[in-house]
């Protein structure tokens, strides 16, 4: 059986102005990507560069850039699943 480890991380969220995404964080030392969309769900993408990020925190579609660039790219954990609407 594969084991999953969940290493402790530290991400400052931002908000971001997106119809998909409500907000995003990273943490350097873990190269972490965190991603919580606007349906609650949260996820975060391992091995993400910081410039990989910095692109995405910064693109003018986050929801576009995500699918193109992260989306099957990286592996990720789900943190919490979604909640819209309750």
């Amino acid at each position: 059986m594969k084991q999953q480890f969940v290493q402790a991380i530290k991400v400052e969220f931002k908000n971001v102005a997106s119809q998909a995404i409500k907000q995003m964080g990273y943490d350097k030392a873990s190269r972490t990507a965190v991603v919580v969309f606007q349906s609650g769900g949260q996820y975060a993408y391992q091995k993400v560069s910081p410039i990989t990020f910095g692109r995405w925190i910064h693109s003018q579609s986050k929801g576009r850039f995500f699918h193109r660039n992260i989306h099957g790219n990286y592996q990720y954990v789900k943190i919490l699943t979604g909640n819209k609407g309750v």
